[in-house]
Formats: structure tokens, sequence, C-alpha cells
């Protein structure tokens, strides 16, 4: 059997954790520049806000019902979910972490399946203070159904799907649209099939059918829902075939010196994710552009790539060839709003081509990169970085008006008590 474990509203979880006095008041969360909703609570919800609404049109709603809002604060929620996931791993001997708010638990063995999954949830909630709901089933498809029920009906958070008797009960009341890897798409055409229901789904006979509308994953979570296993248990590893770092700035700049900064901010950042999973790149690419929103102003958007000589991970590296790709690519007079980095064709770390003409990195980067990597992750993002990203970003930052402090991952953030 396995179980998943799905953190409730987790940004806005987040953010009640050290502000007691948000219990029961309605909290959304915002991404990146204030853009639009990405977490709320279920007092938000009764509001009718729905997620990815643009914060533009919900301001006024939320002043006038006294909702808090709050900018995305990454990096605490990294940090908390790294300490949920540490709590699970003590608990079962087989964890998948699926997101930064989720995870698959092997609980094979385990007599009293729904007194566990009660356990595991008081557990997680004691040592960290999220509030997670927890559905167990024989298969990944029917947990999550099993989580989703947790979370809208069932008071103690759990819900357990153990007999074939449990499982059709329930799949009876969920529409198809409900069932997990079911979207928009596939659900017009499964209700032009007539399956409106995941039990109608479940005992669909016409599999032949079934696959021409839905490719084989389409028999995958029949099967998932009939308690055959079909998509296996294990951490995902599967490593990024590419990696981009990209921001829109807080506000426009004509200052080339500034998107150096942030460009060389997205090359170390980009760096150390590589690092992380264990690859090398080959090709690095940048772009910057100008508000197309603001057409009286000079319009402006280019990006340029650069082949390096051997697939390396080196943050400094990085930083010199994004700063000699901006040097082409550069041109006065237009008012810049986002830049990025991307990185592209991938390689091992450990097995990569060489060329035997190339210059030889030092030995002694590699400890250095570990060194940086070490500290930061310790004390915090980028509080060990290069000069050329510059001594703070408030020139080109993201706009973040309502950020909470970095609570457990910065000295000058901790709660001061009196």
């Amino acid at each position: 059997m396995l179980a998943v474990v799905d953190c409730n509203a987790f940004y806005c979880n987040c953010e009640r954790l050290f502000r007691p006095d948000l219990k029961n008041i309605p909290v959304v969360v915002l991404s990146n520049n204030d853009g639009c909703v990405i977490s709320r609570t279920p007092e938000a919800k009764k509001f009718n806000i729905p997620m990815g609404a643009p914060y533009h049109h919900i301001q006024k709603l939320c002043k006038e019902n006294k909702i808090s809002v709050f900018s995305a604060n990454f990096s605490l929620y990294t940090n908390l979910s790294t300490r949920v996931m540490n709590v699970l791993r003590e608990i079962a001997p087989k964890v998948e972490v699926y997101s930064v708010d989720e995870a698959f638990l092997d609980l094979s063995g385990i007599s009293n399946l729904y007194q566990e999954g009660q356990r595991i949830k008081a557990e997680v909630e004691r040592r960290v203070g999220i509030p997670v709901s927890i559905g167990i089933a024989p298969t990944k498809t029917l947990c999550k159904m099993a989580v989703e029920m947790a979370k809208k009906n069932e008071k103690d958070g759990v819900v357990c799907l153990e007999t074939t008797q449990d499982i059709i009960q329930r799949l009876k009341s969920m529409p198809v649209s409900d069932v997990w890897g079911i979207g928009y798409g596939r659900q017009v055409r499964l209700q032009s099939m007539n399956i409106k229901t995941a039990l109608d789904l479940r005992n669909y006979q016409n599999r032949h059918l079934l696959r021409r509308n839905m490719t084989k994953l389409g028999e995958q979570i029949q099967d998932e829902l009939c308690g055959i296993q079909c998509f296996a248990f294990g951490e995902r590893t599967e490593k990024k075939k590419s990696i981009m770092s990209t921001r829109t700035f807080a506000r426009m700049s004509y200052d080339k010196y500034v998107v150096s900064q942030a460009l060389a901010t997205h090359a170390s950042d980009v760096a150390e994710e590589l690092r992380m999973q264990g690859s090398v790149c080959k090709k690095i690419t940048i772009m910057i552009r100008s508000n197309p929103f603001q057409e009286n102003l000079p319009q402006y958007n280019a990006s340029l790539s650069a082949n390096l000589f051997t697939p390396t991970s080196n943050t400094f590296i990085f930083i010199a060839t994004v700063l000699e790709l901006l040097d082409e690519v550069w041109q006065e007079g237009y008012a810049i709003q986002k830049a990025g980095v991307f990185v592209s064709d991938l390689q091992d770390e450990d097995e990569y081509e060489v060329d035997l003409f190339a210059p030889l990195e030092d030995p002694r980067q590699e400890s250095l990169m570990k060194t940086m990597d070490i500290i930061n992750y310790k004390e915090g993002p980028r509080m060990v970085r290069s000069l050329a990203c510059g001594t703070d970003n408030q020139a080109w930052a993201m706009k973040q008006r309502m950020l909470s402090p970095r609570y457990t991952t910065s000295w000058n953030d901790l709660p001061i008590v009196r």
C-alpha cells in the first residue's frame, strides 16, 4: 500500500506558522512580481478567489475583506518543505518526493493503515507545524484521489481506500475530471465516450477506443483505478535536460551595469542547480527584453548563445560567458525589464566529452564550488556569491512588496522575543 502526504495550502500555512494571529484569517500568496494567486486558504476560497487570479483584479476585494496577502517567500517555503520531507523519511523506509509540498510513502507491511496515517499526520504537524492531508490506497492514482477527498470531506484529514468496496464507493461520486492525469482536453474526449465519473472510467470495456483517445496513459490510469500499479514508486531521479533562470524587474532599467548584475545572478543560480543534479552544460544562452506592453517606449528583444570549450558547471565561467554575451547584444537607449540565462546540451558530470585542445580547469575550482554550495545551503541562498552579482539586487529585483521575513534562513530575520 502507498500513501501520499500533501501539505494543505502549503505556502499560506508557511506564512501562518510564524504568524499565529493569522489563524482562521483568509490568506493568499502571490507569484513572482506579485502577479497572481498561487496559494489560498479555505477562508480565502469562500470569497471566490480563483487560483491564478491576477492580483490587480482582487486587490480591492482583499482590502475590503481584510484578506492577508503575501509575496512569495520561496526561501522560507523550500526550507520548511525540506523539514517536512526529513520527518517523512524518518517515519517511512521509502519516500518519493513528488513536489515541494507532496510526497509518496511506501506503507508495505503496516497492519492498521488508517491509524498509521493519523500518526504520520500528527507527527508532521507536531514537529514542523504544517497541516497535512493523507490519502492511502494501492496505487498512486487512487492515493491522489484519496488525498483530495481527505482535503474536502474528511474532518481528520486521512482517507484510506483499502478494499475494493471502499474504492468503488468513492469512485461513484468523483467526476472524471478530478482523476489524476485527466486534464481538460482528455475530460472532453472521455465525456464524448459517456465516461463522466471515475467509476465509469474504471469499468469502461473498450480498451482499444480508450487507448486511441488517451494513448497508453488512458489504459494505465484505468488499471490504477482497478488497483493495479502502473506508475512505479521510487525517488524521482530523472535529470533536467535544460535549466533556465529569468526574472522580470520590479522597475525597468537603462543601465547596462544593473542588467549585468541580474545576468550574473541568474548564471550563478543555474550553475548551482546544475551541480545539485550532477550535470554540466555545453551551451549557455542569455536573453534581455524591454516591456512589450509599454508601446510608447522603444522596443528591444535580444538573445545570444555561446558554446563552451569544455562542459562545466563552474559559476565563474558562466558569469564571464554571460557578460561577454551581454557586451555583444547590448544597445543603449532601451529600458530593459526582463533578463535571463538558459543552459542546454546538459551532460552527466562524470561522463562528458572533453576537447583535447581546451584549457584544463583548475581542480581547486571544484572544491571552491562545493564550499560555496555548502555555505549557501546552510546560511541561505546567495550568501556567498561573485561580486559581479552586486552587493544588493534592489535595482533589478522582483516586485515583492508584501514579502515576509526569511524566518528560517536568515539571521537578520529571526523573530525577536521581548
